[in-house]
């Protein structure tokens, strides 16, 4: 049989602070207001939220970890997300992307040359090559070998382009008649 003794010193605190009698007046001492053992109901009560506390911690741990975990999992889950969102959610700005040749024109050329864009992401012209990306509505990054990165936004009929740099411009190559 298993004698807990914090119950019994317990008890034995609460009678004893109840049969001691005390000496000050507390009206006219306030020294001994401060000194005057606590109120039994008080002192249970402690010793109740320390024992709730202490059963409760692994518990509380356990579903921190498990909270951490969670909010780890669900960062790689918005990143996985945000990386395809605006493909899956553009599917016709990438099929003009794909389907025909576009002509790419700066401040420095302003001909221009062909650009194509290729399905496995690349992208390709005289002096450029590199990687593109959708990455907003009706945008996309460029990112060239050479490390440097073009925003290209389209117009809403997806027929022209306009460079955040260098004054680029763009526009469908004219199908032949």
């Amino acid at each position: 049989m298993k004698i807990h003794l914090l119950p019994l010193v317990t008890v034995v605190l609460i009678v004893t602070a109840a049969v001691t009698p005390t000496k000050a007046d507390p009206a006219s001492n306030s020294d001994a207001i401060r000194m005057a053992p606590p109120n039994p109901l008080e002192q249970l009560r402690a010793e109740y939220e320390r024992r709730r506390a202490d059963a409760l911690r692994p518990a509380t741990a356990w579903y921190r970890a498990q909270l951490e975990l969670l909010g780890h999992e669900l960062a790689k889950e918005r990143t996985k997300v945000a990386e395809t969102f605006w493909e899956d959610d553009q599917p016709e700005l990438r099929q003009a992307l794909l389907a025909i040749g576009w002509i790419w024109r700066s401040a420095e050329d302003a001909e221009g040359v062909d650009l194509k864009f290729l399905e496995n992401g690349s992208v390709h012209h005289a002096g450029l090559n590199g990687t593109w990306k959708i990455t907003g509505p009706s945008e996309v990054t460029v990112q060239s070998d050479d490390d440097s990165r073009f925003i290209l936004r389209f117009s809403s009929s997806l027929r022209s382009f306009t460079g955040d740099r260098r004054g680029v411009t763009g526009e469908r190559i004219p199908p032949l008649r």
